[in-house]
């Protein structure tokens, strides 16, 4: 209970950023129009993106061809989109504007920070020492300075620790004495009890819990036979201790640069957005019936909705009291689309506390990134090729989605098909597929996460997915169209059966689906009537159509561009077969996936090709 707070937070604090090698020579590997994809963009998004068929990943060619034409795909889309000044949309721009800043604040932090940690040799033999031996040990804990001083002062006047202990409330958590390794507890009490002898207790130990005093039971020596072994363990203390070193000094940055610094909100425009976000939580509470334990979330049309309802006026009134450059209120709102609001207790007072909280967090990011701006961060080549990336990303999708609403099927193009698909008695491919639907990353993460662990998919979906008939039916479609679920019904088709995928960005949010059973096409008599199966037709129809117009559109934007590989490098290049998934934490705060996430699309380069358009 409380020891296990202060024994897993080195876990918890601050996690790694997951960034593959970049060589420094790094090479293009594929030219599109005036944009290049360097080796490292390759590598490091093939090996980051849920693969369909993990065990031919490796170095399989046509793997890795067809994702670097899924890549490419990408950039051709992007090119458009510049064409069609979408890169001067407001959402477009909100969004890189957002990433933008993350990357720069990411910078800073490893130049203030993460630079700045050295390990000397005292300190690694230190390490070691300490690393060699596991530790048992007994605790007694109060949350009263007083009492644990007092319990102090009877172990001094000789009585037993034990007799002590046996009579506590936190006797039960440590029936038999705890285990403990290097690097599982908080610096200062890990220096204590490491300096104790066998039979020795600490003095009274303030933590984020409360007062502890540890004594040793048993002092075990660890023994690193071979020299693997050994090298593992150096690792693993250099980890500790870089780990140490990185609090230490964010604590000292933190301190140091928020020192006196204040900035103000208008307040008079903070109660109107706290009401408007509370009237629309609880519309959303009162539609989907549910339990006050369940958190809602405030999604993108939620938040559009909260911004029609200020007038232009209010919408361009400064909001955020910065000195130099004040935040209008209209950007806090949409930067409110990538800081997830949500709650699960629905009140004015409470959604009022959430959003000051919010806007202390919003305010602490914008200072730092203005930090890194001013040190000219957001010209350091590596962050300039991230934020570029995201960029390309970012306005291909937005492209693509305004040509979602520009799909219309007509009643006589939806009977002919029912005619051509019945008349025919021919069934697509059908899939049978275990999907979860999460709201963000940190959700999804935690699904896979599990499931490795080897958890059962269904009790997952039935505990995670955002959607109720999922939750009901643990996550099961039942027999679905393949070509009627869009891109997860595509990717499915071509998956083996128990095979999973994810996660997959959606306009939902992120799905993590599991491929159950699969029933190719097949010879059908016709079962249904026209007006029993037009819904379901017309949303099938309606995919077909929009992925045949995005191979269209994608043709046409290679005929407009040159493009060229380097099929030789594509060769050379190594991968490993491990279906790999991260997400990656920021410094200071934030989080993304590692890479943009990519739905196989490589179909258009057949189309491409059959009408005489060869590749370079």
């Amino acid at each position: 209970m409380k020891l296990l707070n202060i024994i897993i937070i080195f876990f918890l604090g601050f996690s790694c950023t997951v960034i593959l090698p970049q060589e420094l020579n790094d090479k293009i590997i594929a030219r599109v129009g005036n944009k290049n994809i360097m080796e490292s963009e390759f590598l490091e998004r093939f090996e980051l993106n849920p693969q369909i068929g993990l065990q031919t990943k490796g170095n399989n060619y046509s793997v890795k061809l067809k994702f670097l034409y899924t890549l490419i795909a990408e950039k051709l889309w992007a090119l458009e989109a510049e064409n069609e000044g979408l890169d001067r949309n407001t959402a477009v721009q909100t969004a890189v504007r957002n990433i933008e800043k993350m990357f720069v604040r990411d910078a800073l932090y490893h130049q203030v920070i993460k630079n700045k940690i050295q390990i000397s040799k005292k300190e690694l033999e230190t390490g070691l020492m300490k690393n060699s031996y596991k530790l048992k040990l007994n605790f007694l804990f109060s949350k009263s300075k007083n009492e644990i001083y007092d319990l102090y002062k009877l172990l001094q006047t000789g009585f037993p620790f034990e007799s002590i202990l046996i009579s506590r409330e936190e006797y039960s958590e440590q029936l038999k004495p705890i285990e403990v390794s290097y690097g599982q507890m908080l610096e200062p009490v890990e220096d204590s009890i490491y300096k104790l002898k066998v039979g020795g207790y600490t003095r009274p130990l303030l933590t984020p819990d409360g007062w502890y005093i540890f004594k040793l039971d048993e002092k075990i020596k660890q023994i690193f036979g071979s020299e693997k072994d050994r090298m593992d363990a150096v690792n693993q203390v250099k980890k500790v201790i870089k780990h140490n070193k990185e609090k230490k000094l964010y604590d000292k940055f933190y301190i140091n640069f928020f020192n006196k610094r204040k900035v103000n909100v208008n307040s008079h425009l903070f109660k109107s957005l706290a009401k408007k976000i509370n009237h629309y939580l609880k519309i959303k509470k009162r539609s989907s019936n549910s339990s006050h334990s369940e958190l809602l979330h405030l999604e993108v049309q939620d938040i559009l909705n909260i911004e029609k309802a200020f007038g232009t006026d209010s919408l361009n009134m400064n909001f955020v009291l910065f000195k130099k450059r004040p935040i209008i209120l209209k950007q806090f709102i949409r930067d409110l689309i990538f800081n997830d609001f949500s709650t699960e207790k629905v009140n004015l007072e409470t959604v009022t506390e959430k959003l000051n909280k919010k806007i202390q967090k919003y305010i602490e990011n914008e200072l730092l990134a203005r930090e890194g701006y001013k040190r000219g961060l957001n010209l350091l080549p590596s962050v300039k090729r991230e934020i570029q990336m995201w960029k390309d990303n970012y306005l291909a999708q937005a492209l693509k989605a305004q040509m979602i609403d520009t799909v219309k099927i007509t009643g006589s193009e939806l009977k002919n098909y029912y005619n051509e698909k019945y008349h025919s008695e021919k069934t697509p491919t059908q899939v049978k597929i275990v999907e979860i639907l999460t709201y963000n990353l940190e959700t999804a993460e935690k699904v896979l996460s599990e499931i490795k662990s080897g958890k059962d998919i269904h009790k997952l979906a039935a505990k995670y997915s955002k959607l109720k008939w999922a939750k009901k039916n643990k996550g099961e479609l039942g027999w679905i169209p393949a070509t009627a679920y869009g891109k997860i019904g595509r990717i499915a088709s071509k998956m083996g059966i128990g095979k999973i995928y994810g996660p997959l960005k959606t306009e939902k949010g992120y799905a993590i689906f599991k491929l159950i059973d699969k029933k190719k096409e097949k010879i059908n008599p016709p079962s249904k009537s026209f007006a029993e199966i037009k819904n379901s037709l017309r949303n099938e129809l309606a995919q077909q159509k929009l992925y045949k117009r995005f191979i269209k559109r994608t043709v046409k934007f290679a005929k407009q561009n040159r493009i060229s590989i380097n099929y030789d490098l594509l060769k050379k290049i190594k991968l490993t077969n491990i279906n790999s998934f991260a997400i990656r934490y920021m410094g200071f705060g934030g989080k993304i996936t590692g890479v943009p996430i990519l739905a196989p699309f490589y179909d258009w380069v057949n189309v491409l090709k059959s009408g005489n358009q060869i590749l370079p």
